[in-house]
């Protein structure tokens, strides 16, 4: 994505860093939740 304004690219600047390793890391590493299972096997083509 190209910026167009000044308020676009300020806005990639500060998404991008809060996007750091860690971040990435925890957000990779929680652990599944019931609901989240249920629902992935829910849409399961093999039912």
């Amino acid at each position: 994505m190209h910026p167009e304004t000044l308020e676009q690219l300020l806005f990639l600047q500060k998404n991008r860093s809060l996007w750091n390793e860690a971040t990435v890391a925890g957000i990779l590493h929680q652990p599944r939740t019931p609901k989240k299972r249920r629902l992935r096997e829910s849409m399961s083509p093999d039912m």
